[in-house]
């Protein structure tokens, strides 16, 4: 999209921006942080340091703790996220 036009109705496409950064934040988290959290365990957790791999461990932690070990801590993540990404989105089309 160009911005070499006269903006009718701007509020309109930042409340669009900022709900698709809201998006790519909240499925940025979703999707990461069961990673991020095999890799923080396998960097400062003994017990998965002498582990075959982070699949290996993935697979440890779900069998486990469950998915809500996977997720642990996931909540300040997600809406600081989601806020980043939505502000960032907003910020650059403006």
């Amino acid at each position: 999209m160009t911005h070499n036009f006269e903006r009718d109705e701007w509020y309109k496409e930042a409340f669009f921006t900022m709900l698709s950064g809201v998006l790519y934040g909240a499925t940025n988290t979703i999707v990461g942080h069961p990673l991020d959290t095999v890799k923080t365990k396998m960097q400062a957790q003994a017990e998965f340091m002498t582990s075959a791999g982070s699949m290996s461990t993935l697979w440890n932690v779900f069998k486990n703790e469950g998915i809500k070990g996977l997720y642990r801590g996931v909540i300040p993540p997600f809406f600081g996220s989601m806020f980043y990404r939505s502000m960032q989105f907003t910020v650059f089309e403006a």
